[in-house]
């Protein structure tokens, strides 16, 4: 989007704990807007300006656990992932933490949630047994307008479409 390129970094935030971050970083000449940054802390989803002064709690309102939060292209919204007892799903909300929508349940291992900046399709991770391989983690693709899932497990065509999809060169 513009003069901005995705990325999702793994950080350690206390010992044993570890959280994925997305984030926006800047291309050469471009400008990094405030309130970029979402994050996971205390089972809510967190924005901090990019000064790190101002943090904001996103989804105080919400029951649950609240993982893996993801911008969509144009920063209208971002998604991330509820549990709560009985039930995970994928929810989005605006920048400023009030409601969107309800997009999906989804398994109860779903993670790693990353949303396209084409702003419909998202990707996620989540664990699958399967008779002759047993426990895999597998990836699967949600259309946020429509809430159908496909789990991906096609060939090395498939998933080369997907990473571009998910890819956000700095280029």
């Amino acid at each position: 989007a513009g003069d901005r390129a995705a990325r999702a970094v793994e950080v350690r935030l206390a010992p044993g704990e570890e959280r994925m971050i997305d984030f926006f970083m800047v291309r050469p000449g471009g400008v990094l807007p405030d309130d970029t940054v979402l994050f996971e802390r205390g089972d809510h989803v967190w924005r901090v300006d990019t000064a790190g002064v101002q943090a904001l709690d996103l989804t105080s309102d919400l029951q649950g656990a609240h993982r893996s939060p993801t911008w969509n292209g144009n920063r209208t919204e971002f998604a991330f992932i509820q549990r709560i007892p009985t039930r995970t799903q994928v929810l989005t909300r605006h920048p400023d933490g009030s409601p969107s929508r309800t997009i999906v349940d989804v398994p109860d291992s779903a993670s790693q949630l990353r949303w396209a900046l084409d702003g419909r399709q998202m990707v996620y991770t989540h664990a699958a047994h399967h008779p002759d391989r047993g426990l895999v983690t597998e990836l699967s693709w949600l259309d946020s307008y429509t809430g159908v899932q496909k789990e991906l497990v096609g060939g090395a065509e498939e998933r080369i479409q997907i990473a571009s999809l998910i890819r956000h060169d700095l280029t």
